[in-house]
């Protein structure tokens, strides 16, 4: 279950950097529309929202939220570090990462 929360909140924070304009330009070549930019950001919140609920589901409100807090740390700085040396790959991982999500939910 672990392996699902961080490629959710891997997921969401990717989501909410390509809602951004110079984020979305850098990595799809061109800018975004003011429906996906919208479509993203209420995304990632939305996967956001739903890693914390599954982590204290998971582990409970003492840990589960702590947990939650330490997954968006471990999250953000390969989606940080993706749109700094390589952002063109930001949409292939995204695309890549509810794949990880339900494989790592039945391991």
């Amino acid at each position: 279950m672990m392996i699902a929360l961080i490629a959710l909140t891997y997921l969401a924070f990717g989501l909410l950097a390509m809602s951004m304009f110079g984020h979305f330009r850098e990595s799809m070549g061109r800018a975004p529309k003011t429906l996906e930019s919208r479509l993203l950001c209420t995304g990632g919140w939305l996967a956001l929202l739903a890693s914390f609920v599954l982590g204290v589901m998971g582990y409970g409100w003492g840990y589960g939220s702590i947990l939650f807090f330490g997954l968006m740390t471990l999250a953000a700085l390969p989606v940080v570090l993706q749109l700094s040396y390589a952002s063109r790959s930001l949409p292939k991982t995204l695309i890549l990462a509810p794949v990880i999500l339900i494989a790592g939910w039945f391991i």
